[in-house]
């Protein structure tokens, strides 16, 4: 859920991945805990590409997202 509001929130800010670039960075050795999932990667690249003040609005938009979850 995490991954998809971050992909979510970045393309609304215009930011857009080709498939190539992902699926080139996913060929790499997986060295990270997130590169074993390619959604999770890709949402990494995403929020790596953000400008920093968006990176602090999608990463609050991520914490607000686990505390509902674990409201819930």
């Amino acid at each position: 859920k995490c991954a998809d509001l971050i992909i979510k929130k970045s393309k609304e800010f215009g930011l857009d991945l080709s498939e190539n670039i992902i699926t080139d960075a996913f060929n790499y050795v997986l060295r990270r805990w997130y590169d074993t999932d390619q959604k999770i990667a890709e949402s990494f690249e995403y929020l790596k590409l953000l400008p920093e003040e968006l990176q602090k609005e999608v990463a609050l938009d991520v914490i607000n997202l686990l505390q509902r979850e674990e409201a819930n």
